[in-house]
């Protein structure tokens, strides 16, 4: 039986509590594509993220790399034609694993953000073209870990789209990135970090309004999702009067692997 669709291999665990819901979410876009029974066909390997950790903490990225290096040619050999990492931030070892299978068949997240991030901003520049300056630089809000926010390999990813980046202050990076580890991984969402992360966003935004507030750590879609914080933030005029839009990574990275699925996936999109 030849299938019309491509097999896509996805790394989890990375925590569990942002991975769970990819196959669920790839799965349904496949579907509303092709209708029927139709879903994607899909392997995902989770790994146990407290290791990983480890490995974090000790400043051991060449082991880590070396770890889903192997993990991802394995999955290319059991017939993955693409491979991803449900993760942000350990796409800082997304070279080897580029070196490893090839970059052609490595779906990185910053591409799906990127893309995605241009086209809601085009979008708006189109419908509002009186709120822009001529020339004005596509601005964007880059919220995740201090990897994340701070590291290159997200951020210059994201730069080769055309975008300039801007993260929270020194305090509140910091502030973000032990949440996201000690709280967020855990599934421990509570109200004083609501309170606190939307505050935190105003903040940021009070300083540079931007086009896009970039939710660029997969688990950070458990405390507001992309409509929810959208809303929230046009409600609180936390961006003056220039037109906002939110990108989750993780909802960005299940649309462009369900593209792969598809066989219409190009990072040039």
């Amino acid at each position: 039986m030849d299938s019309i669709l491509h097999t896509v291999g996805v790394i989890g665990g990375l925590s569990h509590e942002s991975s769970d819901g990819y196959s669920a979410g790839i799965h349904n876009l496949v579907n509303q594509t092709l209708g029927g029974l139709n879903n994607a066909e899909l392997i995902q390997r989770d790994v146990n993220f407290a290791e990983v950790r480890e490995d974090m903490l000790a400043g051991d990225w060449s082991g880590i790399g070396e770890f889903l290096s192997n993990m991802a040619d394995s999955l290319t050999f059991i017939g993955a034609e693409y491979v991803a990492v449900a993760s942000n931030t350990v796409h800082k070892i997304a070279p080897m694993i580029e070196a490893r299978i090839g970059g052609d068949r490595f779906i990185h997240i910053a591409d799906c953000i990127g893309q995605r991030c241009v086209e809601l901003i085009d979008g708006n520049r189109t419908k509002y073209p009186n709120a822009y300056s001529k020339d004005e630089p596509r601005r964007v809000l880059l919220l995740g870990t201090l990897e994340t926010m701070e590291g290159d390999s997200i951020r210059s990813r994201l730069e080769g789209y055309g975008l300039e980046i801007s993260i929270p202050g020194q305090l509140e990076r910091t502030v973000l990135n032990d949440r996201i580890f000690n709280e967020f991984c855990h599934g421990e969402i509570t109200d004083d970090a609501q309170k606190w992360y939307l505050h935190m966003i105003q903040d940021a935004l009070t300083l540079q309004p931007v086009d896009v507030v970039i939710l660029g750590c997969t688990e950070l879609s458990l405390i507001y999702c992309e409509s929810e914080l959208q809303k929230l933030l046009a409600m609180l005029q936390a961006n003056g009067d220039r037109p906002l839009s939110v990108v989750d990574s993780k909802q960005a990275h299940i649309a462009g692997l369900a593209k792969a699925c598809l066989g219409k996936w190009k990072v040039s999109d």
